[in-house]
């Protein structure tokens, strides 16, 4: 039995990491302009799974909004999860940490949605009744690749806008054509919702190799969509790859495959 030429492989993860949440969200806040946007009541999304100091990162900015003189809650924006029902949202929210005890403000947690329009297919596009009613909303999510699918906006604050702040409703007509086409649908029911809802900035939590909170970058909403995409290539950059692990073993004995290229 002939053996393969063998090459050992070293992977190096982008270990860069906040060591204060509270001042990378209040650097993150100063840099958003919110603070010259905060009026009456103003609803802060919460719902992907698995980010890491999420808690103390919705408290964080709950407080800000209260600095500000707003009325902060909390909206679950997580689709149908939670069984499509309010109790079984703030159970989710729960198991993430985030409660009303944890963050200080009162979680609303309602599947009531209204339809704001349509994109150019005719998809219907929904967003939450509290979130629409409320003088201000703060889109808050991790940036992140999409298991399904991939475009210019996967998994982060375009998707939490188009499907997470839809409720049911809104999940369901997104997903109601082949996930692919998430990918084509998503930005337009953004764009949309930024247009027609009081969307006051957006906050996007990056983590590094270890799951980790990276850096948290504060948005004002007409640069949510635009730095979105640039935020997305920067993650995909931090992540190993096979291309990269090739590229090592094509390359000279000196570069250890999986090692970082660009810093997050």
């Amino acid at each position: 039995m002939r053996v393969p030429r063998l090459v050992q492989v070293e992977q190096q993860l982008h270990a860069r990491r906040v060591g204060d949440i509270t001042d990378a969200v209040s650097r993150a806040w100063r840099a958003s302009g919110c603070g010259d946007r905060i009026r009456g009541r103003v609803a802060i999304t919460v719902g992907s799974r698995g980010i890491d100091n999420l808690a103390a990162i919705v408290r964080a900015l709950a407080d800000l909004v209260k600095q500000a003189g707003g009325k902060p809650f909390i909206i679950p924006a997580m689709g149908s999860h939670g069984g499509a029902t309010p109790a079984g949202q703030a159970a989710v929210l729960a198991s993430l940490g985030v409660t009303p005890k944890t963050v200080g403000v009162p979680v609303r947690a309602s599947m009531a949605a209204v339809k704001v329009g349509q994109t150019g297919t005719g998809l219907p596009v929904y967003i939450a009744r509290e979130a629409l009613s409320a003088d201000g909303i703060i889109v808050l999510n991790r940036i992140k690749q999409h298991t399904d699918f991939a475009g210019d906006y996967e998994s982060g604050l375009a998707k939490m806008l188009a499907i997470g702040l839809g409720k049911r409703l809104g999940a369901a007509a997104m997903h109601s054509r082949r996930c692919a086409s998430l990918r084509e649908e998503i930005p337009p029911a953004a764009a949309l919702l930024l247009e027609r809802a009081p969307v006051i900035a957006g906050f996007a939590i990056l983590e590094n190799g270890y799951h980790q909170t990276a850096e948290i970058v504060g948005l004002p909403p007409e640069m949510i969509l635009s730095h979105e995409k640039v935020l997305l290539r920067r993650v995909r950059r931090g992540c190993p790859s096979t291309s990269s692990i090739c590229s090592s073993l094509t390359g000279s004995a000196r570069t250890s495959a999986g090692s970082p290229s660009t810093p997050m």
